[in-house]
């Protein structure tokens, strides 16, 4: 929106309050090569090796090249990094090889949006509007023309037109039983582009986060707790409740394992041993000062009742990142004409099968700007003819639709989760089709939460169909039927509408 605004006028549009996202609770940091001890190609290796064979080496050299200048921008625009004696501190997180985590203690996402946020307020070319619901991208003819909103205090529709569209609405999580993402994840932007025909890609790649705080009730809550990659960074190990490293012989990096082995390696260990929870071990790190290193977390627990100065935290694997989304190629286009995407939402290829710690960040940074530098230097056309979309939609009230969005989650939790299978995914797409015609029989009003429920539908139902797809085991998606990877598979796994159309006639 800032690169933009200098010279057209932007509308900012989110459904809640701005700062209620997924970069507002990022606690890691930002990867970004600084160190005289690394390199852009060592940055390039990690996220390749991350990325099992499927990440895109184009993308990655350009996110990981322009990152730095990018991310040093930041920190003049006000950012306030973590600093010691005038340098950034690099942390060290899974999967690298040297440390080159930017971070703001463990706020770092807050810090870089709240920084970001205060700019663009005070833009003049600017208009922000929270409280937003964009019901659907207004597409005619192949061109997005803008989007349609609902206004609930009205209870009308209405149609805001534009001269380009960037889709920027995160991640999916809230399909999951348990997430670490914000409430309103629910995948509307992958949902609407998918209806609009916009191509989607990889969206069996679901990253589970190893380190959420375990409570007993996390499932009645709208997010979990996470506990930062750089936590086992600064020294943190996973331990048995019996006190048994349980990573020691699973990977040679042990506890800085990628998230998609130690996710597996959690999830395995607390069912095999019907356990809920591993901890982590705080022993060997500075515990006198954990509470100035890690601020949010020390006091995130301590608000839960656990003094992790003195005590032990207890992890379970969450719902944290998708890797897959709608398809953009390195300037943010999608095959939708003047329809853009950057962020969690988008699929830029960078990330492969599995997502390298805090490159999630780095990539919104860096093509959220190519793709505000493209809107900028081409010139719009808009098909002749194209009148006002036809407005027709219902959904459950509020609610109906709340009831069965823990239907939704219950599903995906259990049958697209971290260890998957045929006869269970096969199960999944059974259970959200009858769950659909549900939905049918009772829509018959109009509603936010009737809005992300179907939105959550599509997810669902592209992740598990998506996985069902991929007869294979690769990075963070893991089939108990095929648990070995396929070269036949280093491919990426494309969906349309049109493809459920032709399986719908077929």
């Amino acid at each position: 929106a800032l690169s933009i605004s200098e010279h057209k006028k932007v509308l900012v549009l989110s459904k809640k309050e701005s700062l209620e996202t997924n970069t507002n609770y990022a606690q890691g940091g930002i990867a970004a090569v600084q160190d005289a001890q690394d390199s852009t190609q060592n940055h390039i290796d990690d996220t390749l090796k991350a990325g099992k064979g499927l990440g895109h080496q184009k993308a990655v050299r350009i996110m990981i090249e322009q990152g730095p200048g990018l991310v040093r921008k930041l920190f003049r625009t006000g950012v306030e990094f973590t600093m010691v004696n005038g340098s950034p501190e690099l942390w060290m997180e899974g999967g690298h090889t040297r440390k080159r985590i930017w971070h703001c203690f463990d706020r770092t996402g807050e810090s870089i949006e709240t920084t970001l946020l205060k700019a663009v307020m005070s833009h003049p070319n600017i208009e922000v509007r929270d409280q937003s619901l964009v019901w659907d991208l207004w597409i005619e003819q192949g061109c997005c023309q803008g989007v349609i909103l609902y206004d609930s205090s009205l209870k009308n529709f209405y149609v805001e037109p534009a001269q380009a569209v960037l889709v920027a609405t995160g991640g999916v999580g809230q399909v999951y039983r348990y997430t670490t993402n914000s409430r309103i994840s629910t995948g509307d932007g992958i949902a609407m582009a998918y209806r609009g025909e916009a191509e989607i890609a990889n969206m069996e790649f679901t990253q589970f986060h190893p380190t959420s705080l375990y409570e007993p009730d996390a499932h009645l809550k709208e997010k979990s707790f996470l506990i930062s990659e750089a936590v086992r960074g600064n020294g943190a190990v996973l331990v048995s409740q019996d006190g048994l490293e349980i990573m020691k012989g699973k990977h040679p990096k042990e506890s800085l394992a990628p998230r998609d082995i130690i996710a597996r390696e959690i999830d395995s260990y607390i069912k095999k041993h019907n356990q809920n929870f591993v901890y982590l071990d705080l022993s060997k790190m500075d515990i006198e000062n954990i509470d100035q290193k890690f601020p949010n977390i020390y006091q995130g627990c301590l608000s839960r009742g656990i003094d992790i100065k003195k005590q032990n935290i207890p992890v379970v694997p969450a719902a944290h990142y998708i890797c897959g989304g709608i398809k953009i190629d390195v300037d943010g286009r999608t095959n939708i004409e003047n329809l853009f995407a950057a962020g969690e939402a988008a699929f830029t290829g960078v990330h492969g099968a599995n997502r390298l710690a805090s490159n999630s960040l780095l990539e919104a940074l860096v093509f959220s700007k190519r793709a505000a530098d493209t809107v900028l230097s081409v010139e719009f056309k808009r098909p002749s003819g194209v009148g006002k979309p036809n407005i027709k939609y219902l959904s459950p009230d509020k609610a109906t639709a709340k009831q069965f969005k823990t239907l939704v989650k219950n599903i995906l939790w259990e049958y697209g989760g971290i260890v998957r299978n045929k006869q269970g995914l096969e199960k999944g797409l059974e259970e959200l089709e009858k769950l659909d015609q549900k939905i049918k029989e009772k829509s018959n009003s109009i509603s936010s939460n009737g809005l992300e429920l179907k939105n959550m539908m599509i997810i669902g139902k592209l992740i598990l169909a998506s996985a069902l797809q991929r007869k294979e085991s690769r990075g963070l998606h893991y089939r108990t039927d095929f648990p070995d990877t396929d070269k036949n598979y280093e491919q990426d796994t494309i969906c349309t509408i049109h493809q459920e159309r032709r399986n719908d006639e077929s």
